[in-house]
């Protein structure tokens, strides 16, 4: 089944060095109605330095052949010392309405009976 909600997130250059811009990109794909959400800010395990890019962006796509409303949130990121860096996992807070975006609302056939 096609996931209804989920969260990604990734990073390029994968392998930075010390103060290299890095561009790190959570998104959050959502085919449910949600109230009140609100995308983490990124975590890290090491010395760096973090800066929101810009406001949130939203926007509507396709994957999987299906669409789903985008909601993306971008910050760069500057390591400030060499070895690895964690990226501790996203996170995302919403209250899920239980409506189906418009696309997946579908009319089922009911079967009705002859009283006579």
């Amino acid at each position: 089944p096609l996931a209804r909600l989920l969260l990604e997130a990734e990073a390029t250059p994968a392998r930075p060095y010390v103060q290299q811009e890095v561009l790190y990109t959570v998104r959050l794909w959502r085919r449910y109605e949600i109230s009140n959400a609100s995308l983490s800010e990124p975590a890290f395990s090491g010395d760096v330095v973090v800066k929101a890019l810009d406001e949130e962006r939203r926007s509507e796509q396709q994957r999987n052949g299906q669409r789903y409303e985008v909601v993306e949130k971008r910050f760069v990121v500057y390591p400030q010392k060499s070895g690895p860096l964690t990226i501790k996992p996203a996170e995302v807070t919403a209250q899920v309405v239980k409506r189906l975006l418009a696309e997946d609302r579908t009319v089922l056939p009911v079967a009705h009976e002859d009283p006579s």
